[in-house]
């Protein structure tokens, strides 16, 4: 089975690189996937966090303070940005759910199993 990120998903991965260079970094990490899930707020993942009561906004402060740098980063540079060894472990664990359930499109929801 061939798979493929969502339209949605496309849209958050595009966040997720606005995210990185906003927090001054070169290479999308882990907590980058996160800022741009909940960026985004419309999605299975948001609402699965919001139904367990995680408070989104503080989560994203929480991860702003963790790992924000002073300088951002260009955003002439957004052609460059990668996404960490641990960020594309991630990936592939959400390609593996998606695959699991039998489904041929990854889905911000396989971000969260």
């Amino acid at each position: 089975m061939k798979l493929r990120f969502s339209d949605k998903m496309h849209d958050i991965l595009d966040i997720v690189v606005e995210e990185t260079l906003r927090t001054g970094y070169r290479s999308a990490g882990v907590d980058h996937l996160m800022l741009g899930l909940l960026r985004d707020r419309d999605n299975n993942a948001c609402r699965a966090l919001s139904g367990l009561k995680v408070d989104l906004d503080d989560m994203k402060r929480s991860l702003d303070s963790e790992i924000f740098l002073e300088e951002p980063v260009p955003s002439a540079w957004t052609q460059s940005v990668h996404a960490t060894r641990e960020a594309g472990e991630v990936i592939k664990i959400a390609a593996a759910e998606a695959y699991r359930n039998g489904s041929g499109t990854i889905r911000t929801a396989h971000f969260m199993l």
